[in-house]
């Protein structure tokens, strides 16, 4: 089971990466969307440390740190900042029941989020 909550782990943090790196709507990657644009607040230009990117960048070192730790809770830290900004997100851009424009960097972070928790679950218990 350690094996498979390894490989999965490396899989979410290929995803997380790739999330960053590529287009979440309109062309605008996550190190261009703001924080705080998530929660209402103005969704002005972002800087790297108050961008949805440097979120997925700590839900990775979180989650790679879990698996290096054997830690459930360290690594369901890096599910929770990988699962946040992804749901904060879709929910700001919802019309009605569809999500328009998305683009591969969306994606590639709900792939990551998923990879995140089933690697919390399988990772065994201390």
């Amino acid at each position: 089971m350690r094996l498979l909550a390894g490989l999965c782990t490396l899989a979410g943090a290929v995803f997380a990466v790739l999330g960053m790196l590529r287009p979440w709507t309109d062309g605008q990657d996550a190190s261009e969307l703001a924080i705080a644009g998530l929660f209402g607040g103005e969704a002005g230009s972002a800087g790297y440390f108050d961008s949805v990117a440097f979120l997925l960048l700590l839900a990775v070192v979180a989650a790679v740190a879990g698996l290096l730790a054997r830690s459930r809770t360290v690594l369901g830290l890096g599910l929770l900042l990988c699962l946040v900004p992804t749901v904060m997100w879709a929910v700001t851009r919802l019309e009605g029941l569809a999500l328009p424009g998305l683009a591969s960097g969306y994606t590639s972070t709900v792939v990551a989020t998923g990879a995140f928790l089933l690697a919390t679950l399988l990772l065994p218990r201390r």
